[in-house]
């Protein structure tokens, strides 16, 4: 061996020593440096945290002992301030149930005598009461003789006329007033409370006027009564709050008393007898102070300090309290710091146990791959071998996934784009028809979203076996894109043949699949286009197709049809109504028409229908049922129905009534605009800014505004009637729950569906639910008006059936403002108008 050899040898084991040994070195040194650096910053955080550990506890208590408190405290506010309310309420439904009571009373006696029908009254009423045995029905007649009053009976009788109360109100006389000119109302005075020592309390009742006999009717409460209940339920929830461990909760007046505490042996605690002084002190210092934290002696352990946040209630004088436990805080502080060190000791330890087996192994493996290396480039050539076959496979894979479906495996959209087009220029003339379908999967939406995407794939998967089973060979089936697939069918001779073969594919779809441990009995809505009928270029017959299948769909689904002129001008309607409908709204084409209301008793000129019309330039006369489904659907129903209500109000307040006397306006409203969260604010302050009484305006829906949120409903309208709208339930009778409907909001008029008034003449069953309403609407104190009465025997029907007001064709058909109000009275007997 020369010396020239001998060096390259040298050269070569230093350069094998290098590869071999260096990256070890270099990874067990990095290790270290890394290890090192990730114990300082254990230390680091670890101190970082402790230092700020009790802070963030101490600001935490506090902030939930504040949040406790000021819930608390509002809660109470609250209770305050609708104690009237409640008790307003209160009164208010048991006069009106009293006075229907009365009503029923006197409507199933009318032999009865003034003198006999007291005497069943007092029978009737006699064990009524109601807010544990407080509150009471009296009955008083017009010129303050006692009729009756179950608490004082020796009064029965007796005139009151001249009775005053503490503050020298003329009780009988002022409610009397009420009665005669409001009809009903509320009114405050003072009474004696029964075992007070004749010790006038402030009283709150509400009175309705009973005309046969000149009597009022009323019930009423102590309100200090409703207060102390409320109080007694507010301290009896207070005592049963728990804030947790070490933690109280507590109520002082400003006696000192303890009302309400955590631990039970404190209340009734009055805390200037407490014997520690350096406690006394501190609590009597608690109650001068408000919306502050206090440190305090523990109150069951002197030698513990508690933290209290403290409020003042300004409505009872209560100082409301929540504390916990110093002591106990120090200690959580302190297992909060040994828990963090002994944290950080066990990541400390697994770290150094994990850089210590990462070293050994990377150690082993970079010796072991450098003794490896010269084998490896001898496999290079194979392994580049087998990378170039692996790249022509998956090119083949991303050119499968690029033309099929990855989930059905069908061909997919963008390859049903590259065969058409391949398809279409193939075709020799115009007699080769190409069918394309257009399928949609019927409620699959709701299927997927209850059962899960699982579900909804698997589905989709037997669905697609069962397209490519009843399809024949010559045809093609894509997946178009959820569950949508397009089925093709070429070389076909006629359009009756397309139809055809449309529609015995479509009836050999329908089955039922099996999905897991579920069964779908799925039907499948189809449209179809004929090329070169319906469209030369795929786009066309897509489009085709497509208005088909939407048109299947909105006739109720699993139906198949084929492209017609007639269908897509029906949809293309649609489409241009609400394209139009906003511009119309701005360019006011939609205007007002009103229908007349008579009274059936006196032929009077009861109230006028808005009925909205739409005569567009472009359309022609569009129906109300028209643009008003199309405004559902597409969501400009609000802008169109608030539009209404101002054109409505706008014309109405122009309008010259004779003899100053306002006819009622009817509005209908829609069930969207009505769950609006503020409806009732808005048709409030619209009504003002027009200067429109609101017992002027009767605003009517369908029962369909309760099917969503009755309760939400229900109190949208007890607040508008509490302004003084009249409110109607419009069709009643046509739906599924109308008389739930009518016990649940508080509506002045039943509007009877045309329906049954245009079956007069021909179904005996029209006659039974017609008299069936008019009896509802009489024992619920409801006013009836019959709808499409167009002849002289339905007029008559529905006078002899009892309906209080009438409207239809008979008397006008909708017409403008003025011309609606000018028949002011009609004679019913003639049919012959009285006055203009």
């Amino acid at each position: 061996m020369n010396l020239l050899t001998f060096n390259r040898k040298m050269k070569e084991n230093k350069l094998v020593y290098l590869i071999r040994y260096i990256p070890t070195i270099t990874v067990v040194l990095f290790s270290i440096i890394v290890f090192s650096l990730s114990v300082n910053d254990s230390y680091r955080r670890t101190n970082q945290e402790i230092t700020h550990i009790e802070s963030d506890i101490v600001e935490e208590k506090k902030a939930y002992l504040k949040s406790q408190v000021s819930y608390v405290n509002k809660q109470l506010n609250y209770l305050e301030e609708t104690t009237i309310t409640t008790l307003r309420d209160s009164i208010k439904t048991h006069t009106l149930r009293i006075h229907s009571i009365l009503n029923q009373l006197h409507t199933d006696n009318p032999q009865l005598s003034e003198q006999e029908f007291t005497t069943l009254v007092h029978s009737s009423l006699k064990n009524y009461r109601f807010n544990d045995g407080r509150g009471y029905p009296f009955i008083y007649h017009h010129d303050g003789t006692v009729i009756f009053h179950p608490i004082f009976p020796s009064s029965q009788g007796a005139s009151r006329w001249d009775y005053k109360d503490a503050k020298g109100h003329f009780i009988a006389q002022e409610l009397t007033k009420k009665a005669i000119e409001e009809k009903e109302g509320f009114h405050k005075w003072w009474f004696i409370k029964p075992n007070t020592f004749a010790k006038q309390y402030e009283k709150i009742g509400y009175i309705v006027n009973f005309s046969p006999y000149n009597w009022y009717i009323g019930t009423s409460d102590f309100i200090t009564d409703v207060q102390s209940d409320i109080q007694n339920n507010v301290l009896e929830w207070l005592s049963q709050l728990q804030l947790g461990q070490q933690s109280n909760f507590y109520v002082i007046d400003t006696k000192g008393d303890v009302l309400a505490h955590t631990t039970p042996s404190f209340i009734g605690t009055n805390i200037h007898n407490i014997k520690n002084i350096h406690f006394r002190t501190q609590a009597v210092t608690l109650l001068e102070q408000s919306d502050v934290y206090v440190r305090h002696l523990a109150a069951d352990n002197h030698s513990l300090e508690n933290l209290s946040y403290v409020v003042k209630n300004s409505t009872w004088g209560w100082t409301i309290g929540a504390s916990f436990s110093v002591t106990a805080l120090e200690r959580l502080v302190a297992k909060k710091n040994a828990e963090l060190i002994e944290k950080r000791n066990d990541e400390l330890n697994r770290l150094a146990l994990m850089y210590s087996i990462v070293v050994l192994l990377v150690g082993l493996l970079s010796y072991y791959v450098s003794t490896l290396v010269s084998r490896r480039f001898e496999s290079y050539q194979a392994e580049i071998q087998s990378d170039f076959e692996k790249l022509n496979t998956a090119n083949s894979t991303l050119n499968h996934f690029a033309n099929h479906d990855q989930l059905t495996g069908l061909f997919n959209r963008h390859f049903f784009e590259v065969y058409m087009e391949k398809e279409l220029a193939k075709t020799q003339s115009d007699d080769d028809k190409f069918l394309v379908c257009f399928i949609d999967v019927d409620n699959f939406k709701n299927i997927n979203d209850y059962y899960g995407h699982s579900v909804g794939d698997e589905l989709l998967i037997q669905i697609s076996q069962t397209l490519k089973k009843v399809c024949p060979n010559f045809s093609e089936v894509f997946r178009f894109g959820g569950d949508e697939f397009i089925v093709t069918f070429p070389d076909l001779n006629s359009l009756k043949q397309a139809e055809s073969v449309m529609k015995l594919f479509h009836d050999e779809l329908a089955t039922k699949y099996q999905c897991f441990e579920h069964e779908f009995d799925i039907s499948f809505s189809l449209g179809a286009a004929v090329y070169p009928d319906h469209g030369r270029t795929v786009d066309e017959l897509l489009a085709s197709s497509d208005i088909m299948l939407h048109f299947v769909k909105s006739e109720g689904k699993a139906n198949c049809a084929i492209f017609s002129s007639k269908t897509s001008a029906k949809n293309q309607r649609k489409f241009l109504i609400e394209d139009n409908l906003l511009a119309a709204i701005e360019k006011k084409e939609i205007y007002l028409d009103y229908q007349p209301q008579y009274c059936l008793q006196s032929g009077r000129l009861w109230g006028i229908e808005a009925l909205a019309r739409w005569k567009s330039p472009t359309l022609g006369n569009v129906y109300p049922d028209e643009f008003i489904s199309v405004a559902e659907v597409s969501g400009h129903i609000r802008a169109l129905s608030w539009y209404l209500i101002e054109l409505a109000y706008q014309q109405y307040s122009e309008l010259d009534f004779p003899d100053n006397a306002p006819i009622l306006l009817a509005l209908n409203l829609s069930p969207v605009q009505i769950g609006d969260t503020n409806f009732a604010e808005n048709i409030i302050k619209i009504t003002e800014r027009y200067g429109i009484n609101p017992s002027h305006i009767c605003l009517e829906a369908t029962e369909g505004i309760m099917l969503k949120n009755p309760e939400e409903v229900a109190k949208v309208a007890y607040q508008l009637r509490s302004k003084g709208f009249h409110l109607a339930l419009d069709d009643f009778g046509t739906g599924y729950s109308s008389l739930k409907y009518l016990s649940l909001l508080p509506i002045h008029e039943i509007k009877i569906d045309r329906s049954f008034i245009w079956q007069l003449s021909e179904s005996n069953t029209a006659h039974e639910l017609l008299k069936s309403i008019v009896a509802i609407g009489r024992s619920t104190g409801t006013r009836t008006v019959a709808e499409g009465v167009e002849t002289i025997e339905q007029l008559e029907y529905v006078k002899q059936y009892g309906c209080d007001i009438v409207q239809g064709y008979l008397f006008s058909k909708p017409v403008p403002l003025e011309e609606a109000v000018q028949i002011r009275q009609y004679d019913l007997e003639k049919m012959e108008s009285i006055s203009n």
